[in-house]
């Protein structure tokens, strides 16, 4: 089913579903002694991309999935400066690591569509870990758009899944009592609130989700509104934590 919520880390390749407040990253050592402990899989290796590999979340996410024995590609602006994410993969039993150019567009008629399939195509899962985390209105061009351009994609290659990485200042419901655990199907924060007080960067990743759910076919409540858009769209889950806490993997 598609979700929305708060997450653990180490659900995200499980199951793609989020429970909690934090998002717990592991610490990964190089090429260390642990490298070569790697999770059994199964026959046939999973096919997974992370764009935006190389920032604090992608590369977490993309060490979690060659150590569960994905095959994954992964997404930088330059390929040849992100090669320390060689050094995530498991020296036995793990997954296997390639890396691809891609410069995402400023704004939706810039993002390159064919690019973007050749990220996407025979992937069983793709992770939106790119960020665009500045107070201005630019941000909410980037993040929506290349959201949404992701999912087309993801859509034209068959992709099972999505997984949006967002976070929680897209929850902050106006007049909420800090008392009131968070619903992610009820709380949602005021996007031009948040752009009238200068928060650019929240206000992106509330309508980036917005925008993502209406990709697939859903409401706000991820309830179907579109029966043809819903039918093939691929499975999102949108990751909401307000708090990360983990190492740095970059050297």
């Amino acid at each position: 089913q598609h979700c929305r919520g708060r997450g653990i880390f180490h659900l995200v390749v499980a199951t793609g579903c989020y429970a909690s407040a934090t998002l717990l990253l592991p610490h990964h050592t190089g090429n260390l002694q642990h490298r070569a402990m790697a999770t059994p899989t199964a026959a046939r290796p999973k096919s997974a991309a992370v764009v935006g590999a190389t920032g604090y979340v992608g590369s977490h996410v993309t060490a979690a999935l060659l150590q569960r024995g994905y095959t994954v590609t992964g997404t930088a602006r330059n390929a040849d400066t992100a090669k320390w994410l060689q050094e995530l993969v498991p020296i036995e039993g793990g997954g296997a690591l390639d890396l691809l150019p891609l410069s995402l567009g400023p704004t939706e008629s810039e993002i390159p569509c064919d690019a973007l399939d050749a990220v996407t195509s025979g992937k069983d899962a793709v992770f939106f870990c790119a960020g665009f985390e500045r107070q201005e209105p630019a941000t909410v061009d980037f993040m929506v758009g290349n959201a949404v351009a992701l999912l087309r994609s993801a859509r034209r290659q068959r992709v099972g899944c999505v997984v949006l990485t967002s976070s929680g200042g897209s929850t902050n419901a106006p007049g909420l009592d800090d008392g009131t655990p968070k619903n992610e199907l009820e709380h949602w924060s005021d996007p031009e609130l948040q752009k009238a007080n200068g928060r650019w960067s929240p206000a992106a990743k509330t309508l980036m989700e917005l925008a993502a759910l209406r990709e697939v076919g859903r409401d706000h409540r991820n309830n179907i509104v579109d029966e043809a858009v819903a039918k093939d769209a691929p499975r999102l889950c949108i990751m909401n934590p307000n708090l990360i806490l983990g190492p740095q993997l970059q050297p």
